[in-house]
């Protein structure tokens, strides 16, 4: 009897197995992935070239979750991830030069498209920036330097980066000369004395933007090459430039030059900013530096205190008063 019952569930099983397995089920081998109107080709897919997308995934439906996609620039594909309708995914000549033009772009989803760009093509890209900071074209010349500018790209142990940057204070484009003194800023005191005739030339209102100049008087002050030329060179710009932030920040720049002290040499630039310039922005900032000297040395400023006291600007006045009762309290 035990006989027959083996017998009986061996054909039940066998039975089962062919009826589980049958091949007439068109997908369901390995080798047959389907063809149902819910595949897409490669054709279907044009911003994915070479790799077949994942089913449309419907509710309920068996299909495994999708692969997730390869990170931009993997295997030396296209980036698809920093490439959108906004951007081209031609790589050659005109592809790279109008990712450099969009780097400057007013629109910010360009820009961040650009940047991840170069992002993923590491030293190939700042070759690119390198070779591309002399084309004829602002825009793609602009992006260069900006792309080379950045804190990742910019190596201060190669003199290549100090020349190309020397050579930007020089360029047409206001954006690329900008990028240029924040460039020679992290390059070091060496590369600012190289650069430091040009930038002198470049505190002229007449031929330098104000945002520029301001730029060039805090970084002299920082680095201060010489002070023998940039010292009278900022007292210059503080009695002479139209701007009042400029002469402002030259007053702050060559404070530093000094070593943040109070140089006796300046007392005299102090006085006549306090009771001369138009600015009230200036005359605070000249008695801020007023205020750093001991009672002792303001002898020679009382007058231009005493005026100081009636100044249209309540931080002036009050300034003025503050050292004149030390004066007198220390006399």
């Amino acid at each position: 009897m035990k006989k027959y019952l083996y017998m009986f569930v061996g054909v039940a099983l066998a039975f089962a197995l062919v009826a589980g397995c049958n091949p007439s089920k068109k997908g369901a081998g390995p080798e047959d992935p389907g063809t149902g109107d819910d595949v897409q080709t490669p054709a279907d897919n044009p911003d994915d070239p070479g790799t077949m997308p994942s089913p449309t995934q419907g509710e309920g439906s068996a299909t495994p979750d999708p692969v997730q996609p390869k990170a931009p620039g993997a295997d030396g594909e296209t980036p698809t991830e920093a490439t959108g309708p906004w951007m081209p995914a031609v790589e050659g000549p005109d592809g790279i030069e109008e990712r450099l033009g969009s780097l400057s772009s007013t629109d910010s989803k360009v820009r961040s498209s650009a940047a991840a760009y170069f992002e993923v093509k590491g030293d190939v890209a700042t070759e690119w920036f390198v070779a591309y900071t002399s084309c004829p074209k602002d825009d793609v010349r602009r992006g260069a330097f900006y792309g080379l500018s950045g804190r990742r790209r910019l190596d201060p142990r190669q003199a290549r980066m100090a020349d190309i940057f020397i050579r930007g204070l020089t360029d047409t484009d206001e954006q690329i000369r900008s990028f240029s003194i924040g460039a020679l800023s992290r390059l070091g005191l060496m590369r600012v004395t190289e650069a430091l005739p040009q930038l002198i030339k470049m505190l002229d209102p007449e031929k330098e933007t104000k945002k520029n100049r301001m730029k060039v008087v805090s970084l002299l002050g920082d680095e201060c090459p010489d002070p023998d030329v940039v010292i009278p060179k900022l007292v210059e710009v503080i009695q002479k430039d139209p701007e009042a932030s400029v002469r402002v920040g030259a007053m702050r720049g060559v404070r530093k030059a000094v070593g943040n002290r109070p140089d006796p040499r300046l007392l005299n630039v102090w006085i006549q900013a306090l009771t001369e310039d138009a600015s009230p922005l200036v005359r605070r900032q000249a008695a801020t530096q007023l205020e750093s000297y001991p009672p002792a040395n303001l002898a020679i400023a009382q007058e231009a205190l005493r005026k100081a006291t009636k100044d249209t600007d309540a931080s002036v006045r009050a300034k003025a008063e503050k050292m004149l009762g030390a004066g007198q309290s220390g006399s």
